[in-house]
């Protein structure tokens, strides 16, 4: 997978004011760069300039087992009464127009079980009802989306970039997906949902295909504070290192780390930097993943600090999408 490399400036942080909660802080083991290997992989959350390919595939459905869409077109007719016979068109609303009997549903009907709601319709019109249905001409929606879809260079694919504002649009979808702060599989069943509500005979498959958003955050007392972008494993010294490393008021025992927790709400570990290099045991370095935040503060930090809305004030406006808000309290 090819990694775009993005320079990014850093931002100013800015929050709103309110009463303060304290945030649960996390007391979990700490990783070592042995445990994971996290660059992009099933985790990654989706960011605006992102690349994703979608691959549409249409398989074979035999008669018996298609289930009727708007547009088709059908036959109708009666074994002992061919006067009632006649060619009819699914309508927008899903139903057709049989004789005397009016409208009928058919969308989502087998041709059977169509032809047999007839019948029961037409039991007390007719003395033994025995009625067929057949296609004549179906599946539009399928052959609207392949039209849609289909393309010279890429066939029945589309590759499709993550916008600004986080969506992604897709052929004949009329509302835009949220896609940004999604894992795949989570874009995935969304964009399943999508077309299931078109043709429950299209599968779509999504692959990344180009990641930006693979990226931390490093901030205050360091050399050079700003966005680093993750491109193999990395530990909290290896990212302060590369952010220029401390300033000489840059207090390595109080180092704020800011991750997510299982639910994405935000949570805070004070670390001290210097026990690695103490004790030379990698097992006190925190291997960094997509979204986290060190911060490294002029003085010191207590666990009191930590309140959750420290702790989102920290965390960069674009990186907030990987995290959700923490509840704020009323006074």
């Amino acid at each position: 997978m090819r990694i775009m490399v993005l320079a990014m400036l850093s931002l100013p942080i800015t929050g709103c004011q309110a009463p303060e909660r304290k945030l649960p802080i996390t007391d979990s083991p700490i990783h070592t760069i042995k445990d994971s290997q996290r660059t992009v992989d099933r985790d990654y959350l989706l960011s605006p300039g992102d690349q994703i390919q979608v691959i549409y595939q249409f398989p074979d459905i035999r008669e018996d087992q298609y289930h009727l869409a708007i547009g088709d077109q059908l036959r109708v007719e009666f074994l002992e009464y061919p006067r009632f016979d006649r060619t009819v068109d699914i309508r927008p609303d899903g139903r057709i127009t049989i004789p005397y009997e009016g409208d009928i549903d058919a969308a989502g009907l087998t041709t059977a079980q169509l032809a047999s709601a007839i019948n029961k319709r037409y039991s007390k019109l007719m003395r033994r009802p025995h009625s067929s249905v057949s296609l004549i001409r179906y599946g539009q929606q399928v052959r609207e989306l392949k039209d849609a879809i289909n393309t010279s260079d890429r066939g029945m694919s589309r590759l499709i970039r993550v916008n600004l504002d986080g969506r992604i649009s897709l052929p004949l979808l009329d509302e835009p997906i949220a896609a940004a702060g999604l894992t795949m599989e989570e874009l995935h069943r969304r964009i399943t949902t999508g077309y299931q509500s078109i043709s429950p005979y299209m599968v779509a498959t999504s692959t990344l295909m180009e990641a930006t958003g693979n990226l931390i955050h490093v901030s205050g007392a360091v050399g050079k504070p700003g966005f680093y972008e993750l491109t193999r494993p990395t530990n909290s010294l290896q990212a302060i290192a590369t952010a220029g490393g401390l300033t000489s008021h840059g207090m390595s025992r109080s180092v704020l780390w800011i991750s997510r927790d299982e639910r994405r709400y935000p949570v805070g570990r004070i670390l001290d930097l210097d026990k690695p290099v103490e004790k030379g045991d990698p097992g006190y370095e925190v291997l960094m993943r997509q979204g986290d935040v060190l911060y490294v503060p002029s003085q010191p930090l207590t666990r009191a600090d930590l309140t959750a809305d420290y702790l989102w004030r920290i965390i960069p406006v674009n990186l907030r999408l990987f995290y959700k808000a923490p509840a704020r309290t009323s006074s």
